[in-house]
């Protein structure tokens, strides 16, 4: 058991720890909401002022996702090499407005899927390696928790984002591509406020079999539980409760707000010395959500439930794991962030195949 002294020197190291991943929190919100407001801005562009439509905004879709997965491999590989590379997500983000007011000068589908490429890469030189910075910051007592609230605060601005859009959505395409610029400048200067450290950690290291393991089941969680990510999962709430579009939305922000919850609890569970054990719990869930969905009434929604909670209690869980235990942390991460982009593609796929 701890003595007194012992107990105040954790809360004290726990209390900066904090304090150390708050401009982190910042650039969650921040950059999360310049890019998901920026995503119907350029989804309307491509599908209708350049008549291009749906076949077009696919196009553009797929190659920002090919983009980012590439480069997420690159800027792990580069973080654990390279101690500058811990500020590449500075400059990506200090890019990123440059990028989005392009989309003023695109004047084809193939423009904006150029475009979309270079946001892709930016993406994959930046998000990873803020995960990556944000949890070799914070000490392991609290690792899995600041995680948490790092995603969650990153799903929060994802449902304000579609706020945000409907009352820009008038606006000229300049004025809201501008907003979605400045608040990619306020993400850049948060980074730089966070002062990562070029401190190599020693690490204990597992080997590669575990951390393999883990990407894998960053593809397997992202691919079984796709179908509650994105348009699909509005489509089939909708058809499942037989509600109108804006109880739908309702119940999508309700669910969420449960599943930031189950993902805060387990991240707090494994932060107590039982991180293997949280990730088995949020595998099995993975697994159970697609097998009942096909069952219909409350079953159906317990696997949207089991599938919204299990990706985002996975996020924090896994990259909490690679921190603590990759010798290659950088790399690790960025491949569990590529592994969960082409998961979540190839899910979708086989959705859209099973309902067509």
């Amino acid at each position: 058991m701890l003595g007194s002294g012992e107990v105040k020197i954790a809360l004290r190291l726990g209390s900066r720890g904090w304090v150390r991943a708050v401009p982190f929190f910042v650039v969650s919100f921040a950059g999360t909401l310049a890019f998901r407001t920026l995503v119907p801005v350029v989804a309307f562009l491509v599908s209708e002022e350049l008549k291009a439509g749906v076949a077009g905004a696919a196009i553009a879709s797929a190659s920002f996702i090919a983009a980012r997965g590439l480069a997420s491999i690159l800027s792990g590989w580069l973080f654990d090499r390279f101690k500058g590379a811990r500020w590449l997500p500075m400059v990506s983000f200090s890019l990123f407005p440059a990028v989005a007011l392009l989309f003023a000068l695109a004047h084809t589908a193939w423009d904006v899927a150029l475009l979309k490429a270079a946001q892709g890469a930016l993406s994959g030189l930046s998000w990873p390696l803020v995960q990556t910075a944000l949890a070799l910051s914070v000490s392991e007592s609290i690792r899995g928790r600041a995680l948490s609230v790092y995603f969650g605060l990153g799903s929060l601005a994802g449902l304000l984002a579609n706020l945000v859009y409907a009352a820009i959505a008038q606006w000229p395409l300049l004025a809201q591509l501008l907003l979605s610029a400045l608040l990619y400048v306020l993400a850049a200067t948060a980074y730089a406020l966070s002062k990562p450290s070029p401190r190599r950690i020693v690490r204990r290291s597992t080997g590669a079999a575990p951390q393999l393991a883990v990407v894998m089941a960053a593809f397997a969680v992202s691919a079984l539980c796709s179908f509650s990510f994105g348009e699909v999962s509005y489509a089939l709430l909708s058809s499942m409760l037989a509600i109108g579009r804006p109880e739908t939305a309702i119940f999508v922000a309700i669910v969420t707000a449960a599943g930031l919850l189950v993902s805060y609890a387990l991240s707090w569970v494994a932060d107590l010395g039982y991180e293997t054990q949280a990730l088995y719990v949020t595998l099995a869930a993975a697994v159970s959500a697609p097998l009942i969905l096909p069952l219909g009434g409350l079953l159906s929604l317990a696997s949207y439930v089991l599938a919204i909670a299990s990706q985002m209690t996975f996020k924090p869980l896994a990259r909490r794991y690679l921190a603590t235990k990759s010798g290659s942390p950088g790399l690790a991460i960025g491949a569990v962030n590529a592994a969960s982009n082409i998961g979540t593609c190839v899910g979708q796929v086989v959705v859209a195949l099973v309902l067509a």
